[in-house]
């Protein structure tokens, strides 16, 4: 493993989830229930539930940062002619991230596909991948191929794809990664 390297990815990276987290937020508001609990005590513990989901609005964007900031990757922001959200520097690789299974309906996952189809019929030796942070609950299958428009798509799932993406020089830097991305999203 390589301390460095892993300091210089987190300099990157800090600024940039900073940025998203920091972003205008609403202004929490307790709204009381006629039955609900008024409680200062139930107040506060639905301020905290309201800042924590806030986050987690959020992940699917800190996602395409920690990919695109990791070595060889690179994050292609929002209204890049792709409409891809990341890909490797030397174009062995290019992909569409999704947050959680349930943000991708299935109107978006075929625009998703078409995109990626579309790169792949335009660039044969780069990998397509339909990358997804958080499969569904249990789910066994975190890597599949398939056909879309005559080409092949690699779907990856949760572990599967971290493991794809942060493996560099034979270690896997999943864990470290993962570790640096949750201080900075909840410990500054």
């Amino acid at each position: 493993m390589n301390r460095q390297l892993l300091i210089e990815y987190e300099a990157r990276i800090a600024p940039l989830i900073k940025k998203i987290l920091d972003t205008v937020k609403k202004e929490f508001v307790f709204t009381p229930t006629l039955l609900g609990d008024h409680s200062d005590t139930a107040q506060e513990r639905a301020r905290v539930a309201f800042h924590q989901k806030q986050i987690k609005m959020k992940e699917g964007d800190i996602g395409q940062i920690m990919i695109g900031n990791w070595i060889g990757w690179e994050d292609l922001g929002i209204g890049h002619p792709t409409k891809l959200d990341n890909r490797k520097i030397d174009n062995t690789c290019i992909m569409e991230l999704k947050n959680n299974y349930n943000t991708c309906n299935s109107g978006s996952r075929t625009s998703v596909l078409n995109n990626l189809a579309k790169y792949k019929k335009e660039n044969l030796a780069t990998d397509c991948i339909f990358g997804m942070l958080n499969p569904k609950k249990n789910q066994r299958v975190l890597r599949k191929r398939i056909i879309h428009n005559g080409v092949e798509i690699i779907e990856l799932y949760g572990e599967e794809l971290l493991d794809y993406v942060f493996t560099h020089n034979s270690y896997n830097y999943k864990k470290e990664v993962i570790e640096i991305v949750r201080r900075n999203m909840y410990e500054n």
